[in-house]
């Protein structure tokens, strides 16, 4: 018997600077329409991104919260990568994201006056930004479609990539998520 879900789950095209598509991701309907209409973006979920032409695949796994917000990062065969835990602040936005070995690798901080914009720091020196672009109004009022930019350094370890890249769909949850009474 198949289910009827007014909302469908999230999907996104992961593209390099120069418009490719690098993975394909899409959340994975593990609750009903209820469910997600109660919890919104507090509701758990699992997204899997399957690359395109690269080596690796993930799966980024978050569990039911309503604050302190979590997610795992793994590659498709189930092996850790790390994870991106939300830490306590008032004023600021602050993740704290560990290897596989939970060692803190990177911090990201979203200033309090640039809401849409999270910085990424290696110890004290930043190293790169995760961006919510303007997409323009008619987008922006009418679709739940979003679109973020990821910078960090190229000989970055490629399992750090894919780590930071899991941290994106969080922030997209925590930060971004629209609930049902948001929708035109």
């Amino acid at each position: 018997m198949e289910s009827f879900d007014l909302e469908q789950e999230n999907s996104y095209i992961v593209e390099d600077e120069i418009g490719r598509a690098l993975f394909f991701a899409r959340e994975e309907a593990e609750h009903g329409f209820f469910f997600k209409s109660l919890l919104n973006a507090a509701r758990p979920f699992t997204i899997t991104v399957l690359p395109r032409g690269v080596k690796h695949g993930i799966r980024v796994k978050r569990p039911f919260r309503f604050y302190f917000h979590k997610a795992d990062v793994e590659l498709l065969s189930g092996i850790k990568i790390g994870s991106v835990k939300k830490r306590f602040s008032v004023l600021r936005r602050i993740y704290s994201v560990y290897d596989n070995r939970d060692r803190e690798r990177f911090r990201i901080i979203g200033p309090l006056l640039k809401p849409w914009t999270f910085n990424i720091f290696m110890g004290q020196r930043q190293i790169g930004v995760i961006k919510k672009n303007w997409s323009g109004l008619a987008k922006e009022a009418l679709t739940q479609a979003d679109d973020f930019t990821l910078e960090f350094p190229l000989k970055l370890h490629p399992g750090y990539k894919l780590l930071l890249l899991g941290v994106v769909f969080l922030i997209d949850f925590v930060h971004f998520e629209k609930g049902p009474s948001d929708k035109s």
